[in-house]
């Protein structure tokens, strides 16, 4: 999230100007005057006038509809908004008060283990999470917690762990480096390739490596990066050094579009040696994302990550 501060120059009120006619025909007195933009007003404010105020004020962001530079989608089924709306009033942290909006998240789960042909996607162990951001969050520090586990002497010591990446990775994988005290190792583009390199990738490798990201999407032209070449990378590695890389897959903006053009495409975990995973979220339904995201594990140690974002 972003941080944000208050007013900058505490000695100006700032005010926000209000259009007399977006009230009733008698509207509440004193509504004639500027609001403040940085306190409460001093008295109530009608419903309807409060929404205007804001509704205009919102006309200033960009039309999401014309974004094509996100990751999610930006248009749903008007039902879809009509559910979101429902349960805009529920603690979904609180999944004894709210038991079937924690059901229809464990279905959610299973039904993208079964997308990404996880071994026994019945039994997937997942979560829900607030922004895909969060699921990279959860994933990177996953991976790091199982590095600890196999090196607990070596980190002990002063073992700085790493992560591989190219360097058209999604922010937050930065953000994460950055919050978990992880060097970020980052794959450079070159000439007309805007995503990971599979070969510069395993030469980045060490044994303090906690993995390799790869994306299915760049955040620079939308590529999907060569998975299955980074993980063959990764193996013809083991085979020489003995290390062993696991892989996540950020499923970004094709988590949704590539299983469901392609049932069996190749880096499912329907391939040999797909491994334990705690992926970035997803939505559901091709519906706007709207701050969720999933996170889960297949529950087999080797080395792929099924994922959608």
């Amino acid at each position: 999230m972003s941080l944000h501060t208050g007013q900058q120059d505490a000695d100006v009120v700032r005010t926000v100007a209000v259009n007399p006619f977006l009230g009733a025909a008698n509207p509440v007195p004193g509504m004639d005057n500027p609001l403040p933009k940085h306190r409460l007003p001093d008295g109530p404010m009608p419903p309807d006038t409060a929404y205007q105020v804001i509704h205009d004020e919102l006309m200033l962001d960009g039309n999401a509809r014309l974004n094509l530079a996100t990751f999610v989608t930006t248009w749903m089924e008007p039902q879809a908004g009509v559910l979101m709306a429902e349960c805009l009033d529920k603690n979904m942290i609180d999944k004894d008060e709210y038991p079937q909006t924690a059901e229809l998240e464990r279905r959610c789960v299973a039904m993208l283990a079964d997308l990404w042909n996880a071994p026994d996607p019945d039994n997937t162990v997942g979560c829900s999470t607030t922004g895909s951001s969060e699921a990279c969050m959860l994933a990177g520090l996953a991976l790091k917690r199982r590095w600890m586990a196999r090196n607990r002497e070596r980190y002990e010591a002063g073992a700085r762990p790493n992560l591989v990446m190219g360097i058209n990775v999604q922010v937050c994988w930065e953000k994460f480096c950055n919050f978990w005290e992880v060097e970020p190792r980052m794959v450079p583009m070159e000439g007309e390739r805007y995503h990971l390199d599979p070969a510069d990738a395993a030469a980045l490798c060490d044994e303090d490596t906690i993995g390799v990201v790869a994306i299915l999407g760049s955040t620079f032209d939308g590529s999907y990066e060569p998975v299955w070449d980074v993980c063959t990378a990764l193996d013809e590695l083991q085979e020489r050094t003995g290390l062993d890389i696991p892989v996540h897959v950020d499923g970004a903006s094709g988590a949704w579009s590539r299983p469901s053009s392609t049932r069996s495409c190749a880096g499912t975990s329907a391939s040999p040696g797909w491994p334990p995973s705690t992926p970035p979220g997803t939505s559901t339904a091709w519906c706007t994302r709207a701050s969720a995201g999933r996170c889960g594990a297949t529950g087999r140690r080797c080395r792929r990550n099924w994922c959608s974002r």
